[in-house]
């Protein structure tokens, strides 16, 4: 689920001693009732609006965890566990089955439970097909990453650019029927229609409400926004006074009536109310950081907190040690931190050069410096994907034969020797030596706590690549990410959470030419773009690779076929292409409170499945 910041920027929003595997629950009968208080964080500089927790925005972390476990019911969705106890398994929610696809994998149609009702004011609305197609309406004109998961339906792209005022290919023979008809096969098709811009939306409830409908949500899950019982359907939504329950730093969650858990057997909703609320400040400061959770730990003794998100080393230790604040979880993440090169641009259009950069990183260091701020365990990698993702079918230590012996501290040796295979090594001696080898790289306005900057640089400059840094404002520094044509040369280690647990979440967004998006790109190498774009983007470079067809592969496969097709991808292009330097994947911790004694990890969405905490009896 979702772009992160660079590494020096990144602030998450998903053992040994006292540390507890993600789903653990203590009592077998978890009791209903109590108020859950949960915290989370937001960096200083990051927006806090109605925006940013709109349903179709591309958001990350916290919104998304809480708008599959309790907010928002989609035609397919998660149960919330752990991944090895079926968490990423996709399950019928609002759908009365598994999708009917045709032989050509062009026709998909699901049918949808009878009977299911939002939340007030819309407790006498049913939930029917159409409302599933005015969702996906909605984000196609949104301006979300998010729809470009859907650009295979027939006519979504049409409508996207304002060029139909329909999306052609989803028809609704019957108030339960949706007919999804796509111009290319797409296997995982059920698994993005799990994601949260799915969620059925009622006639009229987000009309007028591009900015802040998250203030008048049609609620379909087993919470509701308090006060959303106030607003009045029959009042133009322009006119309504927004619900008393959202703010941009507070959030309350309150049982919707109209939810039956009967028709429901993905949540169990064990709390009757979930108080949220975000703490914003400057967390790439240790100091900062540490001086924050003593004051939110003596919340949570005085029994004001439940749940923290990723404690610093000293508050993990420190729990460890039995301290009786709480305990630690630790829970596994599809997510993966990796510095990503333009194949586009030189020197990096050469993979003798980012073999070199793979060879010449300190991978190490980089973990070590981010364990200075987040103490979570991390796994140093050189896939593309995150192992756990795949199945763990490639071996534990994997490398690319062409590093096969590098230590995790890097080969400045083996380094040199790959740049010397390169053009740009002039008079071979395993160091870049043209123009192009002084490359200018922006940098944003923000603490480079982490110290991944000079990490990188320094192994760039041991085989001979001068990095320039230029200071810009952080609007500058984000569009040369985003935009294609304003691309950087190599982008400071970043993270992605898949959006779905799939490898394909990686594959196609990341790695793919029908990944590449003008208005908000993640495919930061550009690996797969046209001819066409890259001369439209004035790039030097008129061929960059491509794994399209690869792609395209596995994803008509199925099962076990697909699982080790996306293997072996992950093999080839860490072997013959290399457009990154993976450098970890992690897992998160979190801090519970002794209230706690039920707990699951969604690893559906890297996140805690708030509707399966349950809390002591005694408590409130």
């Amino acid at each position: 689920m979702r772009t992160l910041m660079p590494l020096a920027l990144t602030l998450l929003v998903a053992c040994t001693g006292a540390t507890s595997p993600g789903g653990e629950a203590s009592p077998s009968e978890p009791r209903p009732g109590g108020t859950l208080q949960v915290v989370g964080f937001v960096g200083a500089d990051e927006p806090m609006n109605a925006r940013e927790w709109d349903p179709a925005s591309y958001s990350m972390g916290t919104q998304v965890g809480f708008y599959r476990c309790c907010l928002l019911r989609r035609l397919y969705s998660y149960p919330g566990l752990p991944a090895d106890e079926g968490g990423t398994t996709l399950r019928p929610d609002i759908a009365d089955g598994m999708p009917d696809v045709s032989p050509d994998g062009l026709t998909w149609t699901v049918r949808l439970k009878r009977g299911l009702r939002y939340a007030p004011p819309y407790a006498e609305r049913e939930i029917v097909a159409d409302d599933v197609v005015r969702a996906l309406d909605r984000l196609a004109t949104f301006g979300s990453y998010y729809a470009t998961y859907f650009s295979p339906i027939v006519g979504f792209d049409a409508r996207a650019s304002g060029e139909s005022g329909t999306i052609a290919g989803l028809l609704t023979p019957d108030r339960h029927t949706l007919v999804v008809h796509l111009r290319t096969p797409a296997v995982d098709l059920a698994e993005r229609l799990a994601i949260t811009p799915t969620a059925p939306i009622p006639e009229g409830a987000a009309d007028g409400h591009d900015d802040d409908y998250v203030r008048f949500l049609a609620a379909s899950g087993p919470y509701m926004f308090e006060g959303a019982e106030a607003l009045d359907p029959a009042v133009p939504m322009t006119g309504q006074v927004p619900v008393s329950g959202w703010s941009p730093r507070a959030s309350t969650f309150v049982r919707n009536p109209s939810w039956d858990p009967e028709t429901d057997d993905l949540r169990e909703a064990y709390v009757d109310r979930i108080e949220f609320r975000l703490v914003q400040g400057d967390f790439t400061s240790v100091r900062n950081r540490e001086q924050r959770e003593r004051r939110l730990v003596d919340a949570m003794e005085r029994g004001e907190i439940d749940l923290l998100p990723v404690p610093t080393p000293r508050m993990i230790s420190a729990t460890q040690q039995g301290d009786g604040i709480g305990r630690v979880v630790t829970e596994p993440m599809s997510a993966l931190m990796y510095l990503p090169m333009n194949l586009a641009q030189p020197p990096f259009d050469d993979v003798n050069v980012r073999r070199a950069v793979n060879l010449a990183l300190d991978r190490t260091a980089v973990r070590d410096g981010w364990d200075r701020v987040n103490g979570s365990p991390k796994i140093l990698t050189w896939h593309v994907v995150p192992g756990s993702l795949e199945g763990f079918r490639l071996a534990e230590g994997w490398r690319p034969s062409w590093a096969a012996g590098v230590g995790d501290r890097g080969d400045i040796a083996r380094a040199r020797d790959a740049m010397a295979a390169s053009r740009y090594d002039v008079d071979g001696d395993g160091r870049c030596d043209v123009a192009a080898c002084r490359v200018t790289k922006l940098v944003g306005p923000w603490e480079d706590t982490e110290g991944a900057r000079p990490i990188v640089t320094r192994a760039m400059r041991a085989i001979g690549i001068d990095v320039e840094l230029v200071r810009v404002g952080g609007g500058a520094y984000w569009a040369t990410l985003v935009e294609p044509s304003r691309a950087d040369p190599f982008v400071w280690p970043i993270g992605w959470i898949a959006d779905y647990p799939s490898p394909s979440n990686f594959f196609v967004p990341l790695l793919s030419g029908s990944g590449i998006s003008e208005q908000e790109n993640a495919n930061f190498s550009l690996m797969g773009a046209s001819g066409d774009q890259l001369g439209a983007w004035g790039s030097e470079a008129r061929r960059v690779p491509s794994v399209d067809d690869r792609i395209e592969r596995c994803l008509r496969l199925l099962g076990e076929e697909q699982g080790r097709c996306w293997a072996d991808l992950d093999v080839y292009v860490m072997e013959e292409v290399v457009p990154w330097a993976p450098v970890f994947e992690w897992y998160e911790a979190r801090l519970l409170s002794q209230r706690i004694v039920a707990y699951s990890f969604d690893a559906s969405t890297d996140g805690p499945s708030f509707d399966r905490i349950a809390l002591a009896p005694e408590s409130p």
